[in-house]
């Protein structure tokens, strides 16, 4: 998780348990690293050039903010399973080698209106090969903290 020109990047970093992430600060400015998160909490400083390793070792979404510059905001989604994937510009996503079983579909995006959050779908994969679900929001995405609104495209699959 980089801090580059005063923001997060990537926005959002999903991992699984156990994982360690590496904060690294390529400005030629400080960072004050935090998170008041339940999953996960720290802060720490870092100095230009300067990185920091941080495990999560609790399932949960970790929200992160800079203590120096309020505006940058950023997402790591610590998850039980070892199938997930993100979406692209388009709203699609791939997740592939599924083996067959039972599965629980879920979505996770932080300007997702939080009656939705938790856009769920259980599913059951019977075979190897390709299966294609489509989920759509009853609402758009929220506005993001400069007022800005997502593109509108109908769902993700």
């Amino acid at each position: 998780m980089d801090q580059r020109d005063k923001a997060f990047v990537p926005h959002v970093l999903p991992i699984t348990v156990g994982t360690g992430v590496v904060f690294e600060n390529s400005d030629s400015i400080a960072h004050h690293v935090y998170s008041f998160s339940p999953p996960r909490r720290f802060d720490f400083y870092l100095s230009e050039g300067e990185s920091r390793e941080v495990v999560f070792q609790s399932p949960g979404v970790v929200a992160l903010g800079c203590n120096v510059h309020d505006w940058m905001l950023a997402y790591v989604v610590v998850l039980e399973t070892p199938y997930f994937t993100m979406t692209g510009t388009d709203g699609r996503a791939i997740l592939g080698d599924l083996p067959p079983g039972d599965y629980r579909l879920q979505l996770w995006h932080p300007r997702i209106d939080r009656k939705e959050r938790g856009i769920r779908r259980d599913l059951r994969i019977e075979a190897v090969g390709q299966e294609t679900w489509r989920v759509t929001l009853e609402r758009p995405l929220l506005p993001d903290r400069t007022g800005e609104r997502a593109p509108e495209y109908g769902g993700a699959e």
